[in-house]
């Protein structure tokens, strides 16, 4: 297995965020920015003092959350062989709301910010979820070959296939949604910087580093 990142769409997505609204050269504004993002990412629930420094509401971080959400299912589906055109709209809703309640873990601490001669930096140390790995190391081969003892997919269509896979991978994802657990701390310096219409946001490059490393789906 392997995975496909999206990196177009998360980058899209932090400038997003992070070009929500300008704030005064402070290392507590960036370090607020920070946790902002990260919060509006993979919790949806931004603080009214992030909210404030952005000029966003609390409809726009969800809203943002959401896209988000949308994004990882992308990466995720891409990783697992799943494919959601193919196997309908309640597939794509257990994979929206798995991929909600594995962000409710995310862990993450924000540390003080540092200028920097472009900006600002803030080490953030991430605890990576680890239920991709978990499930692929532990579940997935005994699993395997058990749906391919007790099923019969020779006249199975193409979307009936699609489908029985996709429910497969999703059963064994939410068998251990209660006992989610962390792989090893991983620190990651992000740098925020203007842009060039003159907002502070977090680098590209930095988002991505952020987010590859927060829910891990290993080498």
């Amino acid at each position: 297995m392997r995975r496909i990142r999206n990196l177009a769409a998360v980058c899209v997505l932090s400038l997003l965020l992070g070009g929500c609204g300008l704030f005064s050269s402070s290392l507590l504004d960036a370090q607020l920015l920070v946790q902002g993002n990260l919060d509006v990412v993979y919790l949806g629930q931004p603080s009214e003092d992030y909210l404030e420094l952005v000029s966003a509401t609390q409809e726009e971080a969800r809203q943002d959350y959401e896209d988000g959400v949308w994004v990882e299912m992308d990466t995720a589906a891409s990783y697992f062989y799943i494919d959601l055109e193919l196997c309908g709209e309640e597939i794509s809703q257990r994979l929206f709301e798995l991929l909600c309640g594995i962000y409710s873990h995310a862990s993450y601490q924000v540390g003080e910010a540092s200028e920097t001669e472009t900006g600002y930096v803030v080490d953030v140390t991430i605890d990576p979820i680890d239920i991709f790995q978990k499930m692929i190391d532990e579940d997935y081969d005994a699993a395997y070959e058990e749906i391919w003892a007790v099923s019969d997919f020779t006249s199975a269509t193409e979307e009936e296939y699609e489908t029985a896979w996709a429910e497969f991978i999703l059963d064994l994802l939410e068998a251990r949604l209660d006992n989610i657990g962390y792989l090893d701390p991983v620190t990651v310096s992000v740098h925020v910087e203007q842009n060039d219409d003159g907002y502070y946001a977090i680098t590209d490059e930095d988002f991505s580093q952020v987010d590859w490393y927060i829910l891990s789906y290993g080498e």
